[in-house]
């Protein structure tokens, strides 16, 4: 969402900074009428850049000039960005060229004033960054994002860089702006590659990757968007997709189960809070209701991810998928897919088919993460058994070895049969742990590559 509290802490609306403006009272008639020429002149910028988009998509040189209005709209804070960011790097490089130790340096005069001037600098932008997201602000961004997806690259190319420096400021503006770059993905019947290459190339910045692959209502959609993108046949845009998606999956995760709050955390803030030993209630609301948030989001993570890997089955088994999305898909499945929630059928069933596929990507993936699976299958169901202490490994598999000697291949197999039947004296039979007649067992004929 777009609201303080769901934002990271750091762009979070709060107190601005003394940074010796002029015009700062809102009640005076001069600051009135900056704020209407500003605004003003914000608006015309929205109706512009529309009716470009609409009537006038092939005239750059001036859609790069309104962009620039737009830009300096939101972002313009006193001094350009680039400089801002040279004064950053030389004062970087300042403390590490002539500090002494970590606490004293020896610094020149001109040094002190570019601290000074940094300073200054880094006043605006942080006061830039606390202004609310307007409905003006919200505007430009969008108007700015329609050519982001231009039809011409160099638009496109200047349209990206006034998008970034927009989102970098209030990043509030971007979220209503991920489903429209996440529709240009998709196969229809107005699909433009080149409004596909503007929207991947959007969505793989640091600024837009990180709410999609945070968020799941949006995620699901990027995922199999980016698997089911083989209806182009441009190279360039083939290029992107695979960039983006392996760029992506090293991100990736299922979704992990809220904790309670540790006594010693509760003991830390109560210490830091005064130290009286009173409870207070107004905290303990508040972690309540934290955790009855972060629960209700592990829900909604939780079918969502059940239904994407359901999605991703279904591309891999597809016929008329292509290698290359059949393996882009498989490299989210080994992310996605947890022993913590219940493993579908039929992901299994098609990673024991892609142990025989002829290609050796396919098998490669399938034999790893069969393995994985399995294994965790198997330490989940053993530390599920009520006789045996999961702290107790040495004894667990003492009992392994003993229980085994005493019954055989045939007879576990029976044994199994007659528990998932629902026999009670079978199910609390002693657990067995042996590649001969273990928890895993093979069945009399299997078809290997």
């Amino acid at each position: 969402g777009d609201d303080a509290e769901n934002m990271p802490p750091r762009y979070r609306l709060g107190q601005q900074v003394p940074a010796g403006y002029v015009f700062t009272d809102p009640a005076s008639a001069e600051y009135r009428e900056l704020a209407g020429l500003r605004e003003a002149a914000g608006w015309a910028a929205v109706k512009t850049l529309a009716h470009m988009a609409s009537n006038r998509a092939d005239n750059v040189e001036n859609i790069k000039c309104v962009l620039m209005l737009a830009q300096n709209i939101i972002c313009d804070y006193g001094v350009d960005r680039d400089v801002f960011v040279s004064h950053r790097r030389g004062w970087a490089f300042a403390l590490d060229a002539f500090s002494l130790d970590g606490r004293d340096s020896i610094m020149p005069r001109y040094i002190a004033a570019s601290r000074a001037l940094f300073t200054q600098v880094s006043r605006g932008v942080h006061n830039t960054r606390f202004m609310p997201a307007t409905e003006l602000f919200h505007a430009i961004a969008s108007e700015v994002a329609r050519f982001c997806v231009s039809a011409y690259s160099e638009v496109r190319k200047y349209a990206h860089v006034v998008q970034d420096d927009i989102v970098s400021i209030l990043p509030a503006v971007k979220y209503p702006l991920i489903p429209m770059f996440l529709a240009e993905l998709y196969e229809r019947e107005e699909s433009d590659p080149e409004k596909m290459n503007g929207a991947l190339r959007v969505l793989d910045t640091p600024a837009f990757r990180r709410p999609c692959l945070r968020d799941w209502t949006h995620f699901p959609t990027l995922v199999l968007a980016l698997c089911r993108a083989q209806h182009e046949d441009k190279p360039e845009v083939k290029r992107l997709v695979r960039s983006t998606a392996v760029g992506q999956v090293v991100l990736v995760s299922a979704p992990l189960p809220p904790l309670q709050l540790l006594p010693a955390a509760r003991e830390l803030v109560e210490t830091l809070g005064g130290g009286s030993g009173v409870r207070d209630a107004s905290f303990d609301a508040a972690v309540a209701r934290g955790h009855a948030r972060a629960t209700e989001a592990y829900q909604f993570a939780t079918a969502e991810n059940a239904r994407l890997i359901n999605a991703l089955v279904d591309i891999q088994r597809d016929a008329g998928t292509t290698w290359r999305f059949a393996a882009v898909s498989g490299y989210y499945l080994d992310q996605l897919v947890s022993v913590r929630m219940p493993l579908e059928p039929r992901l299994m069933r098609t990673l024991a088919e892609n142990l025989t596929s002829d290609l050796v990507l396919f098998r490669e993936n399938a034999a790893v993460n069969l393995a994985q699976l399995l294994g965790k299958i198997k330490r989940r169901s053993k530390a599920s058994q009520p006789q045996i202490a999961v702290c107790e490994r040495r004894v667990e598999l003492a009992m392994d070895r003993a229980a085994a000697r005493g019954i055989s291949r045939a007879g576990y197999a029976d044994l199994c049969e007659r528990a998932l039947a629902g026999d009670a004296a079978a199910a609390a039979a002693p657990y067995v742990d042996s590649p001969a007649c273990g928890w895993f067992v093979w069945p009399r004929a299997t078809k290997a590559y």
